[in-house]
């Protein structure tokens, strides 16, 4: 579980007409509490994202990186989430979580899944391994 609180956002570009706004260094810090203490600490995001319509109900895609800081090192992680369009900025949003080891973390990665359940309030799951975040694979061949 994660509880949240957002500052920011530090700049509000309009980069095309209304419905899209850009955002930039849009930040929250967050209080992580897994059952691994080296997943548990406090998380401060910074995140670019593209509002698709300026406010509390609208959709956007926010790409963004963080640092966590846990039991025994910190974590470098980028993520990307989104709402839908009309659903509330606190309980339409999804995030993926990626996360490099560094300090006594270093050579562990994990992946995380965050679902917003309210106000600041999250429901997360994920996985902790060794070794780095594999690679993408190349794409396929377009079928004909």
């Amino acid at each position: 579980m994660a509880v949240g609180t957002m500052f920011g956002p530090a700049s509000i570009e309009e980069t095309s007409t209304v419905p899209y706004a850009y955002v930039e260094g849009y930040g929250a810090d967050i209080s992580c509490a897994a059952n691994d203490p080296r997943m548990s600490g406090t998380l401060t995001a910074i995140q670019n994202f593209v509002q698709l319509a300026p406010g509390l109900e609208g959709g956007y895609v926010r790409p963004g990186t963080a640092r966590l800081v846990a039991d025994g090192g910190t974590w470098l992680v980028e993520f990307m989430g989104s709402t839908q369009p009309g659903t509330s900025a606190y309980t339409g949003n999804t995030y993926s979580y990626l996360y490099t080891g560094e300090g006594d973390l270093t050579g562990l990665s994990a992946m995380t899944i965050w679902l917003s359940t309210g106000m600041g309030l999250w429901d997360t799951e994920g996985v902790l391994f060794p070794g780095p975040i594999p690679e993408f694979p190349s794409l396929p061949e377009p079928a004909e």
